[in-house]
């Protein structure tokens, strides 16, 4: 059986009206990260991908009462532009995107909004421009940095070095075995923490994080629609 059709721009304008007019689509989940540096052996958009791996499948677990936003293209990476490959957002720029976003969702009648944050550099601002947001339309706004939902019992059952998120260590480089193991360059792999990683221990914790990020979309879903 084939997955549902769960990203926006999948469907035609014609099936996207007729959805929202039989009530689907109660809930846009936006996914963000970040386009940078994770070492030597994971791809730069480990953090887009990371979120979008676990939006998609919050949204096919409760479709159809959720669909996948456009994933906004990079984030915050101020730190890393000094490494090749570096793409960063100006916090305006990240600001303009998530309001653009928004209003043109809810102009066609979306009313509940998830990040579901991969970098944990964007979470600050995304809190802050959702509290903006908020003022602005008639639009509930939570954010999810997707690995907040894992207990510290969790975290030392699951990972030996203890560590998460790290950057590219055992828990991402774990979740990009899992997730996509074909942009991991396991023979250029150096990082001790990294080298720790698998694919089963991405698996399990994986499992766990889309579990908790679905409860708190169906958190949102059980809420009262925000009044316009």
């Amino acid at each position: 059986m084939s997955q549902p059709r769960v990203f926006l721009g999948e469907y035609t304008a014609t099936a996207f009206a007729a959805a929202l007019a039989e009530g689907s689509f109660e809930l846009g989940i936006i996914p963000v990260g970040a386009v940078e540096d994770h070492y030597e052996h994971c791809p730069l958009d480990h953090d887009i991908r990371s979120a979008t791996r676990v939006a998609t499948e919050v949204a096919q677990r409760l479709y159809p009462r959720a669909l996948v936003l456009p994933p906004m293209p990079a984030g915050l990476g101020e730190w890393k532009i000094d490494v090749p490959g570096t793409v960063r957002l100006q916090l305006s720029t990240m600001l303009a995107y998530l309001y653009d976003l928004v209003e043109s969702m809810t102009t066609h009648g979306m009313c509940r909004f998830l990040v579901i944050n991969g970098h944990l550099g964007n979470h600050t601002i995304l809190e802050y421009g959702g509290e903006q947001l908020v003022r602005r339309y008639p639009a509930g706004w939570r954010v999810s940095t997707y690995w907040n939902v894992l207990t510290d019992d969790e975290v030392t059952a699951h990972l030996s070095t203890g560590r998460m998120p790290g950057h590219a260590t055992e828990f991402e480089t774990s979740l990009a075995l899992a997730w996509f193991p074909e942009l991991v360059d396991t023979e250029a792999m150096i990082n001790e923490e990294a080298l720790a990683a698998s694919a089963e221990t991405g698996h399990a914790l994986g499992e766990i994080i889309i579990e908790r990020n679905v409860a708190i979309a169906e958190e949102m879903l059980a809420e009262e629609a925000p009044a316009s």
